[in-house]
């Protein structure tokens, strides 16, 4: 964990926990979905999405993997809800998102 301490949080349990993440809490990596989802975040997904986002308005910073969870990588359509991202990094390949990206990330990085 490179010195950083790390928690795993349940699904049911995860939207309160951003919501009291500790006042040291200056990141969140968005990884919740791969590249392949099809269908509107709903429920608990769309709470966690939810408190991410609301969370950014006090400072915290947001760094999606490949794509912001929420989003469907092919067309930019936001599926429901979608995290709002700082930053995105795409692992390997770049991701057929269309140009320009939708609002809800910043800048895309490949690595």
């Amino acid at each position: 964990t490179f010195g950083v301490p790390a928690r795993a949080v349940a699904a049911g349990e995860a939207a309160e926990f951003v919501r009291a993440r500790p006042a040291a809490a200056s990141l969140a990596i968005d990884a919740l979905f791969g590249t392949g989802l099809q269908r509107d975040l709903e429920g608990g997904y769309a709470e966690v999405v939810a408190s991410v986002n609301a969370a950014r308005a006090t400072g915290l910073r947001v760094l999606a993997v490949d794509s912001p969870s929420g989003i469907e990588s092919s067309t930019g359509a936001v599926l429901g809800a979608a995290i709002v991202a700082d930053e995105t990094v795409t692992i390997s390949l770049p991701k057929l998102v269309p140009s320009p990206l939708p609002k809800t990330t910043e800048t895309l990085s490949l690595l």
